[in-house]
């Protein structure tokens, strides 16, 4: 019974991101829903968070291989009732939730610094949204995990969430490329 409340948050929050992704809304009506942050310059005239968001490309491979890493990981100790997988992944989880840090905060900081020159911001709102979400469906997971220590198998519930997590980031990546390499980066995106 206490899965319920979560269910329902969860499918809040989604719901949330969807109906949030299917307004028509204009570039200054999706600017005033963001934060506000000045960037102040540095010596050769770029601004500081310019110069922590070129390191987002850097940053974003690591939650990405770390996620999947977990996923295979979660479902193989699952599968195969394997103990190795199942007290290995704890870990995963942790270092996954650790590299969405820099990566989120690099992401942000280039996406204020670059806002103004952006023809369209709803896409990086969108990817900003879909990622924060993975994390937090990734926090979600971790408080089921943590709940099941000792139990053997983490449970279905937290396999779940990070499927769920997994394809969020999916979506995310997919609109990350779409931002940098165009439209048409996954061929058989619908």
């Amino acid at each position: 019974m206490q899965k319920i409340p979560c269910l329902l948050m969860l499918s809040l929050l989604l719901g949330a991101l969807w109906a949030y992704s299917q307004e028509e809304s204009t570039q200054d009506e999706a600017a005033e829903i963001t934060f506000e942050v000045q960037d102040v310059e540095d010596d050769n005239g770029e601004g500081v968070l310019r110069s922590i968001g070129r390191f987002h490309p850097i940053f974003i491979h690591f939650p990405i291989a770390w996620l999947i890493l977990l996923i295979l990981c979660d479902a193989t100790g699952m599968l195969t009732k394997r103990d190795l997988f199942l007290s290995v992944s704890p870990y995963l989880l942790v270092v996954t939730l650790i590299g969405f840090l820099p990566a989120i905060a690099t992401g942000l900081s280039y996406f204020q610094a670059n806002r103004e020159y952006m023809e369209d911001v709803r896409t990086p709102i969108l990817h900003r949204n879909i990622m924060i979400a993975t994390f937090l469906l990734l926090v979600a997971a971790g408080a089921v995990r943590a709940r099941r220590r000792g139990k053997g198998s983490p449970g279905w519930f937290y396999l779940i969430l990070t499927w769920m997590a997994g394809l969020c980031l999916t979506y995310g990546a997919d609109l990350g490329g779409e931002m940098v390499f165009g439209e048409g980066i996954i061929p058989f995106r619908p």
